[in-house]
């Protein structure tokens, strides 16, 4: 979160879209800065959870939205800066989604995305993996597909930055609710990943406990 909000280079002028927001950690942190946020995601109940947090801090300038990423309900160029932060992996269409947050920047504005990007001898396993852990899960880009969506939406000035995020096992799984048997299966695939990597997560031990990193890749460009 630190490294978009420093590098988008926001400002108190700004008006920021905040595409699949989830219950709304982007959009509160850019509400910090920026003079006005937009909300959207697909589930309506992630945009109460954002409602409930936004009433909770007196936080007034954030709207919400439910809708489409691939049908946005938005204006041309309402926006002049469009992000999407872990939720590219859940899109059926992501390159229609790239043309959208496109279409409702403000010329010259700085369009992010920001998502979890195995190599592309990790993606297989790592989708597999994925799937058993969030059904609603349906492809993550290697960082180079990533790139090349974004250079096809002809972002201009792109920028790309790589870093690890920590996780502990037992805490993600709860966090994410997969049925028992797939619960039981994703231990057992850690465990037998400890050696051979193949899901590019260095899934590691700390105290007995399995942790793991995830690869994240993120562009910046202009419209």
């Amino acid at each position: 979160m630190e490294l978009i909000v420093k590098t988008s280079g926001a400002t108190k002028s700004d008006s920021v879209l905040d595409i699949g927001c989830g219950s709304g950690s982007v959009s509160f942190e850019f509400a910090k800065i920026a003079q006005r946020v937009v909300g959207i995601d697909i589930k309506p109940e992630m945009i109460e959870r954002a409602k409930e947090s936004q009433k909770e801090n007196n936080i007034n300038n954030i709207e919400w939205i439910i809708g489409d990423a691939t049908k946005l309900q938005c204006d041309d160029s309402m926006f002049s800066m469009v992000i999407t932060r872990f939720a590219a992996h859940h899109f059926l269409s992501p390159q229609i989604v790239i043309n959208e947050m496109i279409r409702v920047c403000k010329p010259e504005g700085t369009i992010i995305v920001s998502d979890i990007c195995p190599l592309k001898q990790n993606q297989d396993a790592y989708n597999l993996f994925e799937k058993m852990l969030n059904p609603l899960h349906n492809n993550s880009l290697t960082p180079e597909e990533l790139l090349s969506i974004a250079h096809k939406a002809n972002l201009k000035e792109i920028k790309t930055y790589f870093y690890r995020l920590d996780k502990e096992l037992e805490s993600t799984v709860r966090a994410s609710f997969p049925n028992s048997k797939d619960a039981d299966k994703i231990r057992r695939i850690f465990k037998n990943d400890l050696q051979n990597n193949s899901l590019g997560l260095d899934i590691h031990l700390i105290e007995d406990q399995i942790h793991f990193s995830y690869p994240i890749t993120v562009i910046i460009g202009k419209k």
